[in-house]
């Protein structure tokens, strides 16, 4: 008996050391945003083997990195996850195709520029540079530069499931799903308890941004507010809705100070942001005086909703220059 103790024991701890293991060794996580489409799409998850067993990494390995510490929104919230594959190594140098979609003014500070105007970077080593496959819809080392290492989480080992329906059912392009229709009915609150519902816009246009506490709404909600100020000047109205707890917009309010309502509404506990097919953020969304949906959709240069959005914007600034 005392033997028969004993292997259970030694067995029982292999079990849980083995466990232990696999936990410290392997992460599942789930693909947002179309920027790695159509290999992996929004909602699709893959295991990843942790960076500390990786080995050495391979150009076109395609891995999950951290946002960099300066790109968060806020300290209580955990570092952003990235799903890129490897397009250079440390040491080597990208050079950015002449037909790529991201504007100049959005790209990282190149190494080299071409009289031509081509830019590449050179790849120090301990580095990486990572793209989207899909670079229409990709934040990443286009923009950033190239990757320390130890921002790196893991490697990608395989896809473990298909996009659940729940995710299928919504398109990833808000502006071809809403425009036309009635906006829906909508209710949240706001950091002081007051209760915001789409029926007191009435009779107004109504601009709503959809962001949350994470560094690529960090990135866009100063640029949402310089809208916001041209477009009030139209008798628009603005709300923000973030799609988190309280905390975090707490946490949100007090990096950037929003002069319009904020509203809280967490995914899990209020279908807004599901209604309004806000998959992703940050997006927006414009309601005209009927309720009628006019624009939506994600603020990328390749959107024509958002370019629509920026250029009654510039009119707006321009009719009030010349008052």
């Amino acid at each position: 008996m005392p033997l028969f103790l004993l292997v259970c024991g030694i067995f029982l701890c292999f079990i849980c050391g083995l466990v232990t293991l696999l936990r410290l060794s392997l992460l599942i996580v789930t693909v947002v945003g179309p920027s790695m489409s159509p290999g992996l799409e929004h909602g699709e998850r893959v295991l990843v083997l942790c960076r500390w067993l990786c080995g050495r990494l391979h150009q076109g390995d395609i891995v999950v990195v951290r946002a960099a510490k300066g790109r968060q929104a806020s300290p209580t919230k955990s570092p952003d996850w990235y799903v890129k594959r490897i397009a250079a190594l440390g040491g080597e140098i990208f050079a950015l195709p002449a037909d790529d979609p991201l504007p100049a003014e959005e790209l990282a500070q190149a190494t080299f520029v071409s009289p031509s105007g081509q830019r590449a970077w050179f790849v120090p080593p301990e580095h990486i540079f990572v793209c989207g496959d899909n670079r229409a819809a990709s934040i990443d080392s286009r923009s950033w530069g190239p990757v320390p290492l130890q921002r790196v989480v893991g490697v990608v080992l395989f896809k473990l499931s298909q996009a659940s329906p729940k995710h299928t059912t919504y398109t990833l392009t808000p502006e071809t799903a809403l425009v036309g229709k009635a906006a829906p009915p909508f209710s949240a609150e706001t950091l002081d308890g007051a209760t915001i519902t789409l029926e007191q816009y009435k009779h107004t246009s109504l601009l709503l941004f959809f962001v949350a506490n994470t560094s690529i709404s960090a990135e866009h909600i100063p640029e949402f507010l310089s809208l916001a100020e041209k477009l009030v000047t139209r008798s628009i109205a603005i709300v923000f809705i973030c799609a988190e707890e309280r905390n975090h917009v707490e946490a949100l309010s007090k990096l950037f100070p929003i002069p319009y309502p904020v509203l809280i509404a967490p995914r899990e506990r209020n279908p807004l942001l599901k209604e309004y097919q806000a998959l992703i953020v940050p997006a927006f969304c414009l309601i005209d005086a009927r309720g009628i949906v006019q624009l939506a959709g994600f603020p990328d240069h390749l959107s024509r909703a958002w370019q629509e959005l920026q250029d009654m914007a510039a009119s707006s600034e321009q009719m009030q220059a010349k008052r």
